[in-house]
């Protein structure tokens, strides 16, 4: 393991449903931080009481704007030369500290990105899709990554500090994690994923909850791409998205000519097994990993998730027009 001091930075927004669990996880591991802050961005229920139980600095986020501005805010008051950035919905495993210093102490390493459980903690089918695709895609990836996944990673402080931390434009989680991984790379620094470095995230997915995720994500996306004028994506796929799932977003967009053409049964068939046949190993592996009826349901819901690309993508486009630039 590295010999640079590690601070591990959890930002919360009235998380007292989950912020114990992560703090234990946290003093549990084989090789704990150096020093752990809980930054306070504007709590309202008791998740300052719980983490008072535990040894951690606890700061405000002053005032609360966000889990961005709280990130900065923990790093900024931090003495470690490696910031640990951990949701305070996520669950380390005991040896997901050690596995971040360890990536890290290869010199050509600025970022350590954690790898999410393949098991989901909650057994419902959306928690079940949205838990396994988040493994699957980072995963997959792993060589060709330039964003950030921020619910547990690892940034050495100078490049952290040279690419000017999260933007605090993003009040909400969103995409502040991928905005600053392209900055991060833009600058010439390589961002790892590290399995070893797993982590359980608390989070309960329903449908509708999923849906309004991958449109946010995707309005939040599509502004980035236009403030950079779309440079980094003519180079290439840098997100964590599986190229094939990218293509097959445009598959929709087939459906319009054919009925114009008056082929109604093709537009109606042919864009749905378009995504199927380009998605194909996604809805295998979710079979193998988790059942043949997860299999089935994430056949359907990788439907809505190209739905919900393609709004997210018109809606970004027309709030960026209406100076809505974040």
């Amino acid at each position: 393991m590295s010999g640079r001091s590690i601070a591990a930075i959890i930002p919360v927004r009235d998380a007292g449903a989950t912020i114990e669990e992560t703090l234990r996880s946290i003093y549990a591991s084989s090789t704990p931080p150096d020093e752990v802050i809980v930054v306070d961005d504007g709590c309202s229920d008791r998740s300052m009481e719980i983490a008072r139980r535990f040894p951690a600095r606890i700061l405000p986020s002053e005032p609360p704007g966000g889990v961005a501005r709280a990130r900065n805010t923990g790093a900024a008051a931090a003495r470690g030369e490696i910031l640990l950035f951990v949701d305070a919905d996520v669950v380390l495993e005991p040896n997901a500290v050690r596995a971040a210093a360890d990536a890290l102490a290869d010199p050509g390493v600025s970022v350590a990105v954690g790898l999410q459980s393949a098991v989901s903690p909650f057994p419902n089918a959306a928690s079940v899709y949205k838990n396994y695709w988040l493994h699957y895609t980072y995963k997959k990836r792993a060589e060709r990554l330039a964003v950030l996944y921020s619910s547990a990673v690892a940034i050495r402080r100078e490049p952290f500090e040279q690419a000017g931390g999260f933007d605090p434009n993003y009040r909400t989680p969103n995409i502040e994690d991928s905005d600053l991984g392209k900055r991060l790379t833009d600058a010439g620094c390589r961002i790892a994923v590290v399995p070893e470095m797993e982590f359980r995230h608390i989070k309960r997915y329903d449908l509708s909850g999923m849906f309004r995720t991958d449109f946010r994500r995707t309005v939040g996306m599509t502004k980035v791409q236009i403030r950079d004028r779309f440079r980094r994506i003519l180079k290439g796929n840098y997100s964590s998205i599986p190229t094939s799932f990218l293509v097959s977003c445009l598959a929709p967009w087939i459906a319009p000519p054919l009925l114009a053409a008056g082929e109604i049964f093709a537009a109606l068939l042919f864009p749905p097994a378009l995504v199927l046949l380009l998605n194909r190993d996604w809805i295998r592996s979710l079979a193998e990993s988790q059942g043949a009826r997860a299999g089935l349901l994430g056949a359907f819901f990788l439907h809505l998730d190209v739905v919900a690309v393609n709004l997210g993508v018109l809606w970004g486009i027309a709030e960026y027009a209406a100076g809505k630039k974040y």
